[in-house]
């Protein structure tokens, strides 16, 4: 089964003359799953051997020297009990007879790194009482239990007592003395040394108890009931993060002490103490946290402003724990202690101020390992983007060759094409990770597979061959050399995502430094978000807990779910997700009149207008831009048109009935004001007509002002003042004689003819 690792028989033969002294044979270790184990032996005649033999097992011992657990678990030391061949039914009977007749030893407990935590449930610790405690003390006492001992009248510092008659009874005397630095424990010790801390409690010179967690315990007590005490009420809890793989060895040590007793002393000697010293090996194995990002302060910009990016931090304690490690481990892997960085924006694009030795474009070395100016069979992007897709995540297995891809639930985890595990972790994970973020998601494999056979035929070659298999392994090491000594960039075209792979310490440099900066898109304003998330490309640790396949769901122990990741998911990319809320603040954007040609397009300016004297003219149709006016419900904007030449202004007023028009009494100056639509469509049906005799050139004043509709002046404020040339012309000369004449002509305009 996936979970065990149970080791073999292990043949231990002697083949010497019959009456040979018994010998030890080597010592079997194995790994076992319970703390009752079964042990088979078997003795069977070897070849060369005649005859019967009779073979005598003197004596067998079996010893605990390892525990193993992941990381941030604990557990008890269950099973653990005490033995003294002194401590025989026949001395507990004479030690009866004597004036004390406890039989006491002391049992300590020691770890290097973790701690032992005391189980303390509402009935497993009396607080400290006084004489005028009896309330809780009675109340504690029905609660849990000890309602003899709460009611008896003894002296209120004694904890309960042994009283098996009681109802319901009490099977051992507490642990403690009933004061503040040995309450009652719910253990049957005569003593224990615990750490015993102290909080104010509800009145003055009062106070509450806890027993700390603490790397050594001291119990007191009959060797029987130490052991089980021990592995019942103290928990081992190994420091946060914690494991054996990188931060450090990790052990227990259990000193016994028979203070002493043995069956019965030699007459005028004093008992010896013999103390027995058992060490047992913890090995803490690695579970991969995911990577955190946080971001200290809120953010606001004004429209179409620059904000640099700033309060965000990130962190992974894998990391750092691999890369202290590196510093004081020879031979250890550099490629570790990754992180890869993505960063996507909302309604905006992304800056990035880094010094430019310390990027390394992806799309460069693509360039120059791909020959892309070359233009070969490999060259071009959706080719080589499939090759990575390919060696990256088809895990399909071919004719029972390993895999060219990594499972992308449990990578590394099985062998894979031309890849060890440690490659995989510390190089082909990474890599498959940053480039799945540069590969389409419309190259899937089942495609990619499709494009490569096409590319195989039409060109005649192996795309994984030994030698291109080689070549893309070095690519794949070029990446992960460049992300450790700098930081690799994938930037899309746009300017709207960054992705970077490096070490964790060079992002969190990035970071600090407030190298990334925010763009909201031209005229947005309103809450946005810049979106990141941080991988660990697999830095470092097993996923804790895994799934489980249904075929194993209903046998696999849950106790035993850790060593069943181990194997099936012994690496695993974690990532962290954070949406970083930016609030755009609104600027006030100034009115600018615009003008459009005869098809309703945009001309680059405000062009002169010809016409011709004292003839009316719908001008060239106007159209004030303003992105934000709207933003504002019952927004209005102020139009003010005039000329000072004798000519006069006009307007279709049918298609704009709420607009409020005014004019002067010379009706050369008009007043509009109203919403921003009804604006247009009238500026659309503007008649100008000069006076009957000026000729020349009339400048029409148009003022726009939008009323600080809407947000921060921050470009300037008021009316905007714009002017369009209007060259006056003299009528051409009339050729014919009369009006008729003109008007069955199509030489002339002849609105302006004399009748």
């Amino acid at each position: 089964r996936a979970w065990c690792q149970l080791s073999t028989s292990v043949p231990a033969a002697y083949q010497g003359p019959n009456g040979r002294e018994f010998s030890q044979l080597t010592p079997v270790v194995f790994a076992a799953h319970a703390p009752n184990v079964r042990v088979r032996i078997t003795a069977r005649r070897t070849s060369d051997q005649s005859g019967d033999r009779m073979v005598f097992v003197d004596a067998m011992d079996l010893k605990l020297v390892g525990v193993t657990i992941p990381e941030d678990t604990s557990f008890y030391l269950t099973g653990l009990q005490l033995f003294d061949a002194d401590v025989t039914a026949a001395y507990r009977t004479y030690k009866q007879t004597q004036a004390d007749t406890t039989i006491t030893f002391k049992l300590t407990a020691k770890t290097v790194q973790g701690y032992f935590v005391y189980q303390s449930g509402p009935c497993d610790l009396i607080q400290p009482l006084t004489a005028a405690d009896t309330t809780l003390r009675e109340a504690f006492g029905r609660l849990c239990n000890v309602s003899n001992w709460a009611t008896s009248g003894y002296a209120l510092s004694k904890c309960p007592d042994l009283c098996p008659s009681c109802d319901p009874p009490v099977t051992f005397a507490w642990g403690g003395a009933g004061t503040l630095d040995k309450p009652c424990l719910r253990i049957p010790v005569t003593n224990y040394d615990l750490p015993i801390t102290r909080t104010a409690g509800p009145t003055i010179g009062t106070y509450y108890v806890s027993v700390a967690a603490s790397q050594t315990v001291t119990l007191y007590g009959d060797p029987a009931s130490l052991g089980p005490t021990l592995a019942s009420a103290f928990a081992y809890v190994p420091p946060a993060n914690f494991n054996t793989q990188n931060r450090g060895s990790e052990s227990i040590t259990i000193i016994t002490d028979d203070q002493g007793n043995y069956e019965v002393p030699p007459l005028g000697q004093t008992a010896t103490v013999l103390k027995n010293v058992t060490t047992v090996a913890v090995t803490v194995l690695a579970v991969n946290d995911a990577p955190t990002l946080r971001s200290g302060t809120s953010l606001s910009v004004y429209e179409n402003e620059s904000l640099p990016l700033q309060g965000l931090t990130a962190d992974d304690v894998d990391a750092n724990e691999v890369m202290d490690s590196c510093a004081t481990t020879a031979g250890c892997s550099t490629k570790r202690g990754l992180a890869m960085l993505e960063v996507g924006a909302g309604n905006g694009t992304l800056g990035l101020s880094l010094a430019s030795n310390m990027i390394k474009a992806f799309s460069d070395i693509v360039a120059t390992d791909y020959n892309v100016r070359d233009k070969g069979a490999l060259a071009t992007p959706r080719v080589y983007q499939c090759l990575w897709r390919v060696w990256c995540d088809d895990d399909a297995s071919v004719l029972n060759q390993p895999s060219k891809g990594i499972n992308a639930t449990n990578p590394c985890a099985y062998p894979t094409l031309d890849t060890t595990y440690e490659e995989c972790r510390d190089t082909k994970l990474p890599f498959c990770v940053f480039v799945r973020t540069v590969i389409p998601a419309t190259s899937t494999v089942s495609f990619c597979r499709t494009v490569l056979s096409n590319v195989q035929l039409d060109n005649n070659i192996d795309v994984f061959s030994d030698a291109q298999i080689v070549n893309l392994q070095r690519f794949q090491a070029k990446i992960i050399n460049v992300a450790t000594q700098a930081m690799l960039l994938h930037a899309p075209t746009g300017g709207r995502s960054y992705t970077f792979l490096s070490t964790l310490a060079t992002v969190q440099k990035m970071l600090a430094s407030n190298s990334l900066s925010f763009r909201p898109s031209e005229y947005f304003n309103g809450m946005t978000q810049v979106g990141f998330r941080i991988s660990d490309v697999g830095q470092s640790g097993m996923r804790y807990p895994c799934s489980v396949p249904d075929a194993l769901a209903d046998v696999l122990p849950q106790e035993l779910l850790w060593e069943h990741c181990s194997k099936t998911a012994p690496v695993v990319n974690q990532a962290a997700v954070l949406n970083v809320p930016i609030q755009v603040m609104s600027v006030n954007d100034l009115p600018v009149l615009e003008m459009l040609d005869s098809n309703g397009l945009l001309l680059p300016g405000l062009s002169d207008v010809e016409v011709e004297q004292n003839v009316s003219v719908v001008l060239p149709r106007l159209l004030v831009f303003d992105p934000d006016v709207d933003e504002t419900i019952n927004a209005y904007v102020t139009v003010e048109m005039q000329v000072l030449m004798g000519g006069t202004l006009d307007y279709n007023n049918t298609k704009t009935p709420l607009l409020k028009v005014s004019y002067n009494f010379a009706h050369d100056q008009l007043l509009a004001v109203g919403q921003l639509s009804d604006i247009n469509v009238m500026l659309q049906s503007v008649v100008y007509k000069s006076s009957a005799t000026y000729v020349g050139v009339e400048t029409l004043f148009v003022s726009v002002n939008d009323n600080g509709f809407t947000g921060a002046p921050r470009r300037g404020s008021g009316a905007q003042s714009f002017r369009i040339s209007i060259s006056v012309q003299r009528p051409s000369f009339c050729t014919f004689a009369t009006c008729k004449e003109c008007v069955a002509s199509t030489a002339q305009a002849c609105g302006w003819c004399p009748s």
